[in-house]
């Protein structure tokens, strides 16, 4: 035991370097910032607190990679989790809880979400939900546009027509119909 004390008392003021296998049995405390190498001497990255790695807060753990970082589990060679610079790549599903939104600006007001059971929902800007969608069909909120290739369920591109008629009221109703959609309905 005193030349462990010794390692440790002089590991205060110099590196030590260990050539096999290190058990610390208990709590292992640093106050500083890991630098992780590979086994033939390249550096890998770091691994400290987030104050000292990235600027954050000092009770966040921050992982900083040289190149990509890897997250594997199950005692597997295969990443489960692959970042790379801002990209991130997972191997197998994701699974969001039932009624959690997906945000896509960053966690204010565009999302996609399940509400309720096998209901998905858009939401895009502060108008609330743009489209909702179920096993048999789609729901707008507000305009539909279509580009210039439309197709009906069918694969044709939809009737092109003006159809023009009077009601009881004797109105006279004029409607054009391109590529299927009704574009215009006037009344006189």
């Amino acid at each position: 035991m005193a030349g462990w004390k010794k390692i440790l008392t002089d590991a205060m003021v110099a590196d030590v370097t260990f050539g096999g296998a290190v058990t610390i049995g208990g709590n292992f405390q640093s106050d500083g910032i890991w630098t992780v190498y590979s086994t033939d001497g390249t550096h890998s990255g770091y691994v400290g607190d987030g104050a000292n790695l990235l600027g954050g807060n000092k009770d966040d753990l921050a992982i900083r990679a040289i190149d990509d970082f890897f997250v594997s589990t199950d005692n597997s060679t295969t990443p489960s989790i692959t970042v790379s610079g801002t990209d991130t790549t997972f191997a197998g599903d994701i699974s969001i809880p039932a009624a959690d939104k997906l945000y896509l600006d960053g966690g204010t007001h565009t999302y996609i979400t399940e509400s309720p059971f096998d209901t998905i929902s858009f939401a895009a800007g502060l108008g609330g939900t743009a489209l909702t969608l179920t096993a048999l069909q789609a729901t707008f909120n507000g305009s539909v546009r279509c580009g210039v290739n439309f197709q009906s369920s069918d694969g044709t591109s939809g009737a092109n027509d003006v159809i023009s008629w009077e009601d009881a009221d004797k109105q006279d109703h004029t409607v054009t119909i391109k590529d299927g959609l009704i574009t215009s309905w006037t009344v006189q």
